[in-house]
């Protein structure tokens, strides 16, 4: 099969484009110097003065634990961590160690008519 010079130009063409209609929505800045061309990711308005941004980061330095409660961040490589229950042993019972909330809801195992129709649909081989 031969492709002729303009077919095969035209695909290194669109090849060569896609990467840029990828980012179609973001700007190159010149910055000039050693810094030369900066990438940025599309703009954003943030609504959020400097100080509030830092008064929000020095919150979560001295409790860096995320919104729901159940990860803290101790950094570096390992990042969040899922805050485990605990308990210790004292005079033979089981002392709850954690400030974790314990009153969670069971989970509902019953499933509707229309649930168990979608399961079975699913998961029945056939």
């Amino acid at each position: 099969m031969k492709l002729n010079k303009t077919a095969a130009f035209s695909l290194l063409a669109v090849a060569l484009a896609a990467p840029g209609l990828a980012s179609a929505n973001s700007e190159w800045h010149d910055q000039g110097g050693e810094v030369g061309t900066v990438f940025v990711p599309a703009h954003v308005k943030n609504t959020k003065t400097s100080a509030e941004v830092a008064q929000e980061l020095n919150n979560f330095n001295a409790n860096p634990v995320s919104a729901d409660g159940q990860y803290s961040y101790v950094g570096a490589e390992i990042g969040w961590v899922l805050k485990q229950h605990s308990y210790k042993l004292e005079n033979g019972k089981l002392i709850d160690t954690d400030k974790l909330s314990h009153n969670t809801a069971a989970p509902d195992t019953k499933m509707s008519k229309e649930e168990a129709a979608a399961r079975r649909a699913l998961y029945t081989p056939g």
